[in-house]
């Protein structure tokens, strides 16, 4: 053997040596992210990361981080009639002497929030509108009411997309009579004219005269979603409330079709006074009222 011969001591397979390399780097992401969890948490403060990119929201707070965390945590117990400015996010909280909002969901499209009762106290009789505003621009009234909500949950669509969620104003006003913005409709010769109000499938149409409240008729489309149990319960409900009016003095039908059933009214005010829903003003209640007000409930008012 000749001693300058080199000795194989053993053979590295090709691409064995890359493996280990991938493992320390693996480690290494692992160890970074461990490393400054805490300042990740700390950035984004109370602020769900994951609710974030599913808002859209995340760009917009990663830009204007410092005005989202200072705008964080709003609690505000306005005084009635008072509108006290704060900034609407998943955190704010609004207290009122009968009820608090909280539980915001704010997206382009919609606003959703909870409404908890401190008192049982009837809302609908109450004129309470939580009021939305940027840069001193109105972006929407919304009413406060129990029969609007669902499991306390009061959903309104904008009329608009918001151009940014950032600084949103909130505030809360109890409106009377006289605050309600004018609001006159074109009208015949007698002084009959009437507001068409349209929400999804559900349509009122209101008869005034000179502006003062007098008729209404209500046309709703119940549209079966295939549980039969839900369909069953509508059903009923509407078949009572059917009976209850026409035993009133007032006038009411419900047909069922192969879509669902058609629930139709026709209220003269005049003979009628029976409470049906929130929707339902009382005799003479003026133009300004119900279309403000219907306004706020989401309903397309013309």
């Amino acid at each position: 053997m000749n001693n300058n011969e080199p000795i194989t001591l053993g053979k590295v397979k090709k691409g064995a040596s890359g493996k280990p390399i991938i493992v320390v780097i693996i480690f290494l992401f692992i160890g970074a992210i461990i490393l400054f969890l805490p300042t990740i948490i700390n950035y984004f403060g109370e602020y769900n990361i994951i609710d974030l990119v599913k808002n859209g929201q995340i760009i917009d707070f990663i830009a204007n981080h410092d005005s989202y965390i200072n705008k964080n945590n709003n609690v505000s117990t306005p005084e009635t009639n008072k509108e006290e400015k704060i900034y609407i996010n998943s955190k704010t909280v609004i207290k009122e002497s009968d009820f608090t909002l909280s539980n915001f969901i704010l997206t382009e499209d919609k606003i959703s929030f909870k409404v908890n009762q401190e008192k049982s106290s009837n809302l609908d009789e109450q004129y309470y509108y939580l009021i939305l505003k940027k840069d001193n621009e109105y972006l929407a009234y919304i009413r406060i009411s129990n029969s609007i909500s669902k499991e306390n949950i009061i959903e309104y669509k904008f009329k608009n997309k918001l151009k940014s969620l950032l600084e949103i104003e909130g505030s809360i006003k109890k409106y009377n009579d006289n605050d309600y913005p004018e609001f006159t409709l074109s009208s015949d010769e007698t002084g009959l004219a009437s507001l068409n109000c349209n929400l999804d499938t559900d349509t009122y149409e209101y008869i005034l005269e000179n502006n003062k409240l007098i008729k209404i008729k209500q046309t709703l489309n119940y549209n079966d979603n295939g549980n039969n149990e839900d369909y069953l319960k509508e059903f009923e409900k509407y078949t009572t409330l059917t009976n209850k009016i026409n035993t009133n003095n007032g006038s009411a039908t419900i047909t069922e079709n192969y879509n669902g059933f058609i629930f139709t009214t026709d209220i003269d005010l005049k003979t009628y006074s029976e409470k049906i829903n929130s929707n339902y003003y009382s005799l003479n209640t003026s133009s300004n009222k119900i279309n403000f007000d219907m306004e706020a409930k989401g309903f397309d008012c013309k």
